[in-house]
């Protein structure tokens, strides 16, 4: 199927065009350092360029979530996004995360010393087309990505060992790991071993594409309880259960309190429920979901890996989850991943 959205390159042409016609300062490329200049008169700012092909609440959140491991660098130049169409919403939240964005439509926000703009409501040109989302990065995908960036090594293993560990068919695996050749998140290093690079850019491409293309998947209802705390006492060990979202943050970081009680676990359900006195209910802070992952966890208190923690959090697109959000992992997954 041919691929009808323009190239990252062309996104950011046509963005610092768009930049220029609207407010009137200049807008430079400079593709050899990967950054972009931006000068009225005397004022020179740069920015470190990050086009988006695709733009959404959970990529902004993500964005919000690793800001703090990945600016400590003061002599580094901030980071500014780059994409096809902000909406005024997400212009708005983008403004108050004061993270600076361009678009192709000439919206923009930045917020320097000597260069304050923002511009929203411009429309954009042309409607969006909707963009095939690679196998890679639908459910089962997805799986098999959790459980290569959760165990490290696991790449090396063989196809079937994969396929059971990420709870998956074993022609997933195989085409998984085809696409993650094709794309150079995986390469051979000499006889019969694999080695997972660019595993930063592969677990952001996971965590902005699982509230789409795998949570919902997972949802087995949603509950409600006799009392908001019913989980602080509860003993997960006889059910195989985790804590996920907000209660795992909490309980890993101390520093969150839950409003929303998440549950990992493979049904039937029916026990649990009864033993804790959860109803249906459409809009239940009780939320359960299918555990889709066959390997143990390292996280303390029956907590789901960090990464599913961050991912939870993410997925609400909540300003107040944000903070813990970036504390995850900034402690437990950038240190120890990258």
């Amino acid at each position: 199927m041919k691929n009808h959205f323009p190239k990252k390159h062309h996104i950011l042409e046509q963005a610092l065009e768009a930049f220029q016609k609207t407010t009137g300062i200049v807008a430079k490329n400079k593709p050899s350092l990967n950054q972009i200049l931006l000068a009225n008169q005397d004022i020179q700012c740069h920015f470190a360029v990050d086009v988006k092909l695709t733009f959404n609440k959970y990529i902004i959140a993500f964005e919000a979530g690793t800001r703090g491991a990945e600016n400590n660098n003061a002599l580094e130049p901030q980071k500014i996004l780059v994409t096809r169409f902000v909406t005024p919403q997400m212009a708005e939240q983008l403004k108050a995360l004061n993270l600076p964005f361009i678009d192709t439509a000439g919206n923009a926000y930045l917020n320097q010393p000597q260069m304050f703009v923002y511009i929203k409501g411009c429309k954009q040109q042309q409607p969006l087309s909707n963009e095939r989302v690679k196998r890679t990065f639908r459910a089962a995908g997805l799986q098999v990505i959790f459980a290569l960036l959760c165990q490290p090594g696991l790449e090396n293993s063989p196809f079937r060992k994969m396929a059971q560990v990420a709870n998956v068919a074993l022609g997933s695996v195989d085409a998984v790991i085809q696409d993650l050749r094709e794309k150079d998140y995986l390469i051979d290093i000499g006889r019969r071993k694999r080695q997972l690079v660019q595993k930063q850019k592969l677990l952001e491409r996971w965590v902005q594409a699982y509230p789409e293309q795998l949570r919902p998947k997972l949802l087995l209802g949603q509950y409600q309880a006799t009392d908001d705390n019913w989980w602080q006492a509860v003993d997960l060990n006889p059910f195989d259960a985790y804590w996920g979202g907000e209660v795992a943050a909490a309980k890993l970081t101390r520093y969150l309190k839950p409003l929303i009680t998440t549950v990992y676990m493979k049904p039937p359900l029916g026990k649990f429920l009864l033993e804790h006195r959860l109803r249906k209910h459409a809009r239940g802070k009780v939320e359960m979901l299918d555990k889709f992952w066959q390997f143990e966890s390292l996280a303390q208190n029956r907590l789901v890996p960090p990464l599913l923690i961050y991912a939870d959090l993410i997925a609400t697109g909540n300003a107040r989850n944000i903070e813990t959000a970036r504390l995850i992992y900034e402690k437990e997954i950038f240190e120890a991943c990258f």
